[in-house]
């Protein structure tokens, strides 16, 4: 499992700070997420769990990347987003609420016409998607990949409760015809309240089909991730692979049972830590407040790192862990 990590900016906000960055996924390493996300960049699965008015709740029959090595297997069957329900099965990472985000990822395979392997599953829809976490709502943005040429809907999305209705394209801004063979690149991004979806042939140059407010979701704690919804007892699969979520942390956990806490020491011009067990830490780097990267450091010393020569003032510290999260604290260098 390939996972990176790029600062992008510092976001100044009703005054508060955000370090952004980025982690990408290639699911390279086997692993059965049925078993836990132990150990992999994501917080969590979803299968059922919300509010539910269906006559089957959903079942994952595979979520694992070892019946397709180097990609993500998603199998389902029942799986349902659409209108008051919320019978759905996701993987996910938790954002907190107001922040912004940007999922992408790549569908290599699955039961859909384009790919041409006999498979069709009469209703299998997939995609990123955002959901409020929240049990008392029903609350998200889901884009539908569909891949049905013939019904005029390849792609699309489901904008719950703002807009109930299924929502279809299968040409592009220049009336070429799509599919999911042919685009298989999604992205769905969050700025300020604006949620957008778009589509690319190559994962480089997009085509949003797709955008509309949803102040709505500002005051809760999301989930982004990838969904498969199959509706029916079909087994309905899809492959993705190459993932990449770009969004804001903003504060330091509990690493192995031990709080890691930072502070600055006037004495010997260094960033300690308040523990001993710095075995998590994988990079760390020093922000200041224009958002200008001044220190990366990747050989982290049991004692701190030096920031002897930094102007005074307040800094992000900004720290990678070894399973590829990232976290962020402010401290004062004077």
């Amino acid at each position: 499992m390939k996972k990176t990590f790029t600062f992008l900016m510092i976001l100044f906000a009703a005054g508060s700070l955000s370090v952004f960055g980025q982690i990408t996924d290639d699911f390279s390493a086997s692993h059965d997420y049925l078993d836990g996300v132990d150990g992999t960049i994501w917080d969590g699965v979803k299968e059922n769990g919300g509010i539910l008015e269906v006559a089957e709740v959903a079942e994952i029959l595979d979520l694992n990347t070892t019946t397709n090595s180097g990609a993500l297997t998603f199998t389902t069957v029942y799986s349902y987003f659409a209108g008051n329900n919320d019978n759905g099965c996701m993987i996910y990472k938790n954002v907190p609420a107001g922040s912004d985000f940007s999922i992408t990822v790549e569908i290599f395979d699955g039961t859909f016409p384009s790919f041409g392997n006999g498979d069709t599953v009469d209703y299998l829809m997939v995609g990123p998607i955002v959901r409020v976490d929240d049990a008392e709502t029903v609350s998200f943005v889901a884009l539908q990949a569909f891949d049905r040429p013939n019904w005029g809907a390849v792609y699309g999305f489901r904008n719950i409760p703002m807009d109930p209705e299924e929502n279809w394209i299968s040409v592009d801004a220049d009336e070429n015809e799509v599919s999911v063979a042919s685009h298989p690149w999604m992205r769905l991004s969050k700025s300020g309240s604006t949620v957008t979806g778009s589509i690319s042939e190559d994962g480089e140059t997009w085509w949003e089909y797709w955008s509309e407010d949803r102040e709505d979701m500002d005051a809760f704690p999301l989930q982004v991730g990838l969904y498969n919804a199959s509706y029916t007892d079909q087994e309905g699969t899809v492959v993705f692979d190459n993932v990449s979520i770009t969004g804001s942390t903003l504060a330091i956990p509990a690493m192995n049972g031990e709080e890691i806490k930072l502070y600055y020491s006037a004495l010997d011009q260094m960033i300690k830590f308040g523990s001993d067990n710095i075995s998590g830490l994988k990079q760390i780097q020093v922000v200041n407040m224009a958002g200008q990267l001044v220190k990366s450091v990747s050989d982290i010393d049991a004692n701190g790192i030096s920031v002897a020569g930094l102007t005074d003032g307040t800094y992000v510290i900004a720290v990678q862990t070894a399973d590829g999260q990232i976290y962020s604290d402010k401290v004062v260098i004077f």
